[in-house]
């Protein structure tokens, strides 16, 4: 059985994930603005309690994005650093297919929503297609206004995540949408993430450390930052 160590710090929420022997074993908590403080306790807790080192796992797993652009920056940071310290491989996850996995199990359900705060009236959103051994995206992840989401869903779905939160009452007009605002759909989670990433084929999903690459959607803001 694989054995992935999954980190998730793209949203208000941070966690961190140990997948062993089919077993997970999850640390998470709300904490805006903590996640440096607490994703490396979260990960040296997972590590000692199962009594295995980084340089013993196969691979870590990381939510490359989109969310918040500090957020992701820790995720993929925190993950490659770990990845380059023991050697190992990362497999990047999407957070939007980590939500939508989360709202398939818990609700079930063909067609998941799943987006995220994007601040500036914008969302980053991503239409699933989900079955019991497939969590499949239709199109593209986007970043849009709701009013471009709204219109292009036009199948009964079930919208879940922290987008849900800012746009409930436009969603909702839309009748194809289901809006799900419990708090264990909000936020995606470094569980979701090792559980994805163990499907993930190891010679084409598996990447380098030095590969990774955070995905903000949000062209302008990277760009920003860069200068």
């Amino acid at each position: 059985m694989r054995k992935i160590l999954a980190i998730d710090a793209t949203t208000e929420a941070c966690s961190a994930a140990l997948l062993l022997d089919g077993d997970i074993k999850q640390r998470f908590e709300i904490a805006p603005r903590r996640h440096t403080e607490l994703i490396l306790p979260m990960v040296r807790e997972l590590l000692a309690d199962a009594g295995i080192q980084t340089n013993q796992l196969d691979a870590i797993a990381v939510d490359q994005g989109p969310g918040s652009f500090t957020g992701v920056r820790v995720s993929t940071g925190v993950a490659q650093g770990l990845a380059f310290a023991a050697n190992r491989p990362i497999i990047p996850v999407s957070s939007l297919a980590a939500l939508a996995y989360a709202a398939h199990q818990e609700l079930g359900g063909s067609y998941i929503l799943a987006s995220i705060d994007a601040r500036m009236k914008e969302l980053y959103w991503g239409m699933y297609h989900c079955s019991d051994t497939e969590i499949r995206l239709l199109g593209q992840e986007r970043v849009s206004s709701l009013m471009e989401l709204v219109a292009n869903t036009n199948k009964q779905c079930s919208a879940v995540g922290t987008g849900t939160l800012v746009f409930q009452s436009e969603m909702e007009n839309n009748s194809d949408i289901t809006v799900e605002t419990r708090e264990e759909l909000l936020y995606p989670t470094a569980g979701s993430i090792a559980i994805l990433a163990s499907r993930m084929d190891e010679t084409s999903d598996w990447i380098a450390a030095d590969a990774i690459e955070p995905v903000y959607l949000r062209n302008n803001v990277a760009q920003v930052s860069n200068k």
